[in-house]
């Protein structure tokens, strides 16, 4: 049997500053013989106590190995001072052979801070506003986000990094949930998706008192912190005819997202030419939901051992289901790596895909999504991503899409239907 092996060190570049953020004891560690997966044990040290994104990268010897941003898990989003590990699969979506041995592997871990990691719209001033200022910063307030303001009165959204995951769901979770494929283009296929620009997704579902600021509905009342749960069409959101071939995949001015780009496109424009709000494709959504992660929930947990499609003490961290549809305030459950808010189940929310009630197929494996060519009869129905609060567990797995229905109704699953905002490259 080959011994285990352990390999080289290397620190990244100290920062110079005094109180600046500094990553040290950077140990790299390859599992073998019983796995390809390496190891990689760092320390982040920040006097002021603030939170950073890192990367890292690796090389065997001289050579530099290209790594697909899915295939690194671990602590590498918001991370605190402390002692942190992230995990890298050289076999990220692909052979399980074992033909993936370094005997010279180094590791850089680096502080990784983009000074536009978060957007923030103002939308205090209220649907009669001509513009909502839009702010940008890599800090996180004192009290974090999960507090009132952020909730009601602005919109904050994260900025989820370019690169390659895999979507789809796992043998075992086919097994699980008695799935079977039959095709290369089958909706539950697992494959590799890439997605070449870099996006923003909001923390949180929109808010009954958002949806208020933004124009769209009445003052909430004393549950304004509840997420929009009923009443929003696809077709209010994007428009009456805007999933029709000859619109796709463009906003109509009267819709509820048209009317956000009007009052906030000089600001988006001069920060992030060619930005606009949208819903998020399927693939947009899984990725931020996932943070990373390839289990079926985005804590890093599958299945709890006694699990069933109703109760799930894994799922229960991180989503409302199951739970006779009662709505609540947004973000009382555990965030994701990205700091993200209840994708798995609270409220069922709105993609952009239009696919087939008969397969769900979003083509592609390159930046996914409805194509054009293939609409028709079939293609004017609207899906959604996360579970329900009147849910299962199948319906809240980071890799399900759910159909919700014609494009200008959501009727067939009564309640519980909201949307997320996001900010797409053209």
């Amino acid at each position: 049997m080959k011994r285990i092996m352990v390999f080289a060190i290397a620190a990244c570049g100290m920062l110079s500053a005094v109180f600046a953020a500094s990553i040290e004891n950077v140990v790299v560690r390859q599992q073998w013989p019983w796995s390809p997966k390496v190891n990689v044990d760092y320390r982040l040290v920040d006097p002021a106590g603030g939170a950073h994104d890192v990367k890292v990268t690796f090389k065997n010897g001289d050579t530099e190995i290209v790594t697909e941003y899915g295939s690194i898990t671990g602590d590498q989003f918001g991370v605190e001072q402390g002692d942190h590990r992230l995990v890298w699969d050289p076999q990220f979506g692909g052979d399980h052979g074992y033909e993936n041995v370094y005997p010279n592997l180094t590791a850089t871990v680096s502080i990784d801070d983009d000074e536009k990691l978060y957007m923030i719209v103002d939308i205090s001033a209220g649907g009669g506003a001509g513009a909502f200022p839009v702010t940008f910063t890599n800090k996180v307030p004192s009290g974090g986000w999960n507090v009132e303001g952020y909730k009601t009165s602005k919109i904050v959204l994260r900025k989820i990094p370019a690169g390659t995951f895999v979507m789809g769901y796992t043998e075992e979770e086919m097994s699980h949930l008695n799935i079977a494929t039959s095709s290369a283009n089958d909706f539950f296929l697992r494959r590799k998706v890439t997605l070449t620009k870099p996006y923003y997704i909001a923390l949180f579902p929109v808010t009954l008192r958002q949806h208020n600021l933004m124009g769209e509905a009445s003052d909430p009342g004393w549950h304004y912190q509840w997420p929009v749960s009923s009443g929003v069409t696809y077709a209010m959101l994007r428009g009456a005819s805007a999933h029709e071939t000859a619109n796709w995949p463009n906003l109509q001015s009267d819709s509820i997202l048209g009317r956000l780009n009007a009052k906030t496109a000089s600001a988006v424009q001069s920060a992030l030419p060619g930005y606009r709000f949208d819903l998020p494709t399927h693939a947009q959504w899984e990725c931020a939901c996932r943070a990373g992660t390839t289990t079926c929930f985005n804590n890093g947990k599958n299945w709890a051992p006694d699990g069933t499609n109703i109760k799930d003490t894994n799922l229960d961290e991180v989503a409302w289901y199951a739970c006779g549809g009662e709505i609540r305030a947004v973000g009382q459950k555990a965030p994701n790596g990205f700091g993200i808010y209840e994708m798995h189940g609270h409220v069922m929310e709105f993609i952009r895909d239009m696919m087939s009630s008969a397969n769900g197929i979003s083509h592609g494996v390159t930046n996914p999504e409805t194509d054009p060519l293939l609409r028709g009869n079939y293609y004017d129905r609207a899906w959604g991503c996360g579970g329900r609060a009147n849910g299962t567990v199948s319906e809240c797995m980071s890799n399900t899409a759910t159909l919700i229905g014609q494009v200008d109704n959501n009727y067939n699953v009564s309640s519980c239907v909201g949307y997320r905002l996001a900010l797409v490259a053209d």
